[in-house]
């Protein structure tokens, strides 16, 4: 996806990817962000997300995110979690 460059956030590495139609979702250690094209990226959830390993869509279109302190699910703008085992 051809990106606008920006000086002020560079996204170098990918750990994770989600492709959420005309979006793609990129989690790294440096948190998660949002790709379009020639857009520039945006950081989502930097307070929240600091790290995001993992990441996966599930039937209802929400996104699950993975981090170090837990499992979080995406749906649309709303962050929920982190969730907890049973």
């Amino acid at each position: 996806i051809p990106v606008a460059a920006t000086r002020q956030l560079v996204v170098t590495e990918a750990q994770a990817l989600l492709d959420v139609g005309d979006k793609l979702l990129l989690g790294n250690a440096w948190g998660l962000f949002c790709l379009g094209i020639n857009k520039e990226p945006v950081q989502l959830e930097k307070e929240t997300i600091q790290t995001c390993t993992a990441l996966i869509q599930d039937r209802d279109g929400n996104a699950w995110l993975g981090t170090p302190e837990g499992v979080y699910c995406l749906e649309g703008e709303k962050l929920i979690g982190p969730i907890a085992p049973r």
